[in-house]
C-alpha cells in the first residue's frame, strides 16, 4: 500500500516515465508480502502482470521474473 501512496514511490515513477496506473486496477497487499505479489504476477492472477518486490527477494530468480530498471532515477534508493 505504501508503494502506491507514497509520493516517493509509484507517483514518482508515474511522473518520471509519464505513465498513469489506474488505481482501480492496482491490487494492494497491506502486509507488504512481496511473495503474494510475485505469485500473483507469475500466475497472472486476475490479470496481474507486474509486482512490487524488494531487490533482495530470492524468489525473483526462482520465478524467472524480470526486474525493470529505473533508468530515470525515479526511486531514490
Amino acid at each position: 500500500m505504501e508503494f502506491v501512496e507514497s509520493p516517493a514511490a509509484l507517483p514518482s515513477f508515474e511522473k518520471a516515465y509519464d505513465i498513469r496506473s489506474p488505481r482501480d486496477r492496482i491490487a494492494l497487499q497491506p502486509t507488504g508480502n512481496t511473495m503474494a505479489t510475485m505469485l500473483a504476477a507469475v500466475r497472472s492472477t486476475v490479470g496481474v502482470n507486474a509486482a512490487m518486490v524488494y531487490g533482495a527477494d530470492g524468489a525473483i530468480a526462482v520465478f524467472d521474473l524480470v526486474v525493470m530498471k529505473d533508468t530515470k532515477g525515479a526511486q531514490i534508493v
